[in-house]
């Protein structure tokens, strides 16, 4: 391959800021200011011939890649580390594919993920703190794994020297114990991760923290996955076609095998009292064939996968059986399918204890990600969870944040540019927010999507503790006409109720975390996880636990008797 391709990939995948750069030589490290376009092949190409090592920084906003930088000196304990960070982002759904390592030439290493569009500074802080939180990596005392890129603290590109060691900074095989891989050219294999996918993970981390101490172990066969040991082999049960479709997210198998299903099993469902599942409604969810079903709420889908017939799901016909779990070698039927009073299916083991839904159970039986468990249900039935006008309303959005993020604003409207460039990561932001919060087109006004949120939130958002500068920051971009700010009379009725339950909902009561999670984990195991992760939750997600008392009652219009606990925002008084 030629210099100039790898040349153009390393500025696919690191180099997105070009107002500062890190350069190391024998003199030592510095910094220097903008480089320009004509020149940064150049500098480049230095950087691969070993004249000097170039370093990048991330933008104020936005940043290509994020790097775990594993600064330790002793190598078996960095090696180690390394183990420990890779085993834990396959473990919170980032596939083995999207994980590069590289030497930092010294004795550490650099645990690189690349994305297809640039990601948020600030999510990509909050995933950084989440991975290490679950690793167990934050302030060890034998060395730190610290977050690079940031705006203010720069990295080393690959292929580069050490000036110091005279090493140069290869890529590793993960497979070979971290062997360098002395191949310049590598670097064009390396895949850029779907930036929807990334917050996906993201968006899903309270799940994910919810699971820490009733994690299923991984048993997922891969060479890049670390893999629970145990003394017994695994039950994998290839005999049941269904289980083996599941077990290898197979949804051509499972449509074939859904759709051939005899009408004559579903009994079952008529029998069960205080069920509304009718008959007719029952096989459309049994025969995937339909046309794509689209949601216009996750609540609707989640309504819906909860009433798939398990039973006919996993290809068994008893009230009891063995365990179907590849981790529980079950010598007698200890297993069976409950209908809860909400006509849920769920799962549940006397053996081994594992109670769960559809998607904890597919998770159970593929070693897969929550969110891969989700894809598959949407595959096998057809789902859609966006509609068409969300879609393109969606796309609007997104097309507004490439155009504020291009810099071409600046050519097109130099007088209104004057008053943005200011605000810009405020006008992103509230984009950003729009585009992750579309309604279905019930919660429009003109065609136009509505999204609403408190002051205290827009504060947040816009990292301010200022109400005046948020209030006059949205006044502003009103002004301008960039957002529409919708009279209160003018909201239709929906929309309002909407927006005032939203409002109302800034707190909840541990009792009714309780009563969201019992019927899938059972009460008294749901009470013993929420006592230990707790402290945990609160501390990644700046919540509180207070008792409430009169007037707290009185502000967040809490109707249950007595006083509870109440998990709060930090934010709110």
């Amino acid at each position: 391959m030629s210099q100039k391709e790898i040349i153009q990939k390393i500025n696919d995948l690191y180099i997105l800021y070009r107002k500062k750069w890190l350069k190391l030589d024998e003199t030592g490290y510095k910094t220097i200011t903008s480089i320009s376009i004509s020149d940064k092949a150049e500098q480049v190409k230095n950087h691969l011939e070993k004249h000097y090592t170039l370093g990048v920084f991330a933008s104020e906003i936005f940043t290509k890649f994020i790097c775990f930088d594993v600064d330790v000196k002793d190598p078996q304990m960095a090696k180690w580390t390394v183990y420990k960070l890779v085993n834990t982002l396959q473990e919170i759904g980032i596939p083995g594919e999207f994980i590069y390592i590289s030497t930092s030439g010294n004795k550490g290493y650099h645990v690189e993920i690349f994305f297809n569009k640039p990601v948020f500074n600030t999510d990509i802080k909050q995933f950084y703190l989440m991975v290490l939180n679950y690793a167990e990596l934050l302030n060890i005392d034998y060395g730190k794994v610290e977050l690079r890129p940031t705006h203010t603290q720069g990295v080393k590109l690959p292929l580069g020297k050490h000036f110091t060691t005279n090493r140069i900074c290869w890529y590793v095989d993960y497979e070979k114990g971290l062997k360098p891989i002395e191949d310049i050219n590598y670097i064009l294999t390396i895949q850029q991760m779907d930036s929807e996918y990334f917050y996906n993970i993201l968006n899903k981390a309270k799940d994910f923290i919810k699971h820490l101490n009733n994690k299923v172990p991984n048993t997922k066969c891969s060479k890049r996955t670390f893999s629970t040991t145990t003394s017994k082999k695994l039950n994998i049960d290839v005999s049941n076609e269904h289980i083996d479709a599941i077990r290898r997210l197979d949804v051509a198998k499972m449509k074939e095998l859904l759709v051939n299903i005899d009408i004559s099993n579903v009994k079952h469902i008529r029998e069960k009292k205080g069920t509304d599942i009718s008959i007719y409604n029952y096989i459309d969810i049994l025969v995937p064939q339909k046309p794509p079903t689209t949601f216009k709420t996750d609540e609707e889908f989640y309504k819906f996968i909860d009433t798939i017939d398990l039973y006919n799901f996993l290809g068994v016909e008893n009230k009891t059986f063995n365990c179907i779990l590849p981790f529980h070698d079950d010598k007698r039927p200890s297993a069976g399918i409950i209908i809860n009073e909400k006509g849920h299916f769920v799962y549940n083991c006397f053996g081994c204890g594992f109670k769960g839904g559809i998607i904890k159970l597919i998770e159970a039986i593929s070693g897969c990600t929550r969110y891969h468990a989700i894809n598959f249900i949407k595959q096998v039935y057809n789902i859609d969870l966006k509609t068409e006008w969300q879609k393109e309303q969606q796309a609007i959005l997104e097309e507004n944040i490439k155009y504020l993020t291009s810099g071409k604003m600046e050519e097109d409207y130099p007088t209104l540019w004057t008053y943005i460039k200011p605000r810009l990561d405020k006008l992103i932001l509230l984009n950003v927010y729009a585009k992750n919060n579309i309604m279905s087109e019930d919660y429009s006004i003109s065609d136009y999507p509505i999204f609403f949120g408190s002051l205290n939130y827009f504060m947040k958002l816009f990292a301010t503790n200022s109400k005046k500068t948020t209030n006059n920051t949205i006044q502003l971009f009103a002004l301008l006409d960039l957002i529409d700010k919708v009279p209160l009379e003018d909201i239709p009725d929906k929309i309002l109720s909407k927006a005032k339950q939203q409002k109302k909902n800034g707190y909840i009561t541990e009792q009714e975390v309780i009563e969201e999670l019992k019927n899938e984990y059972g009460k008294v195991l749901t009470q013993i996880q929420l006592k230990r992760s707790l402290q945990e939750i609160l501390s990644n997600y700046c919540l509180k636990r207070i008792r409430a008392n009169k007037k707290l009652k009185e502000q967040y219009g809490v109707t249950t008797k007595g006083y509870p606990f109440l998990i709060l925002k930090e934010t709110e008084e």
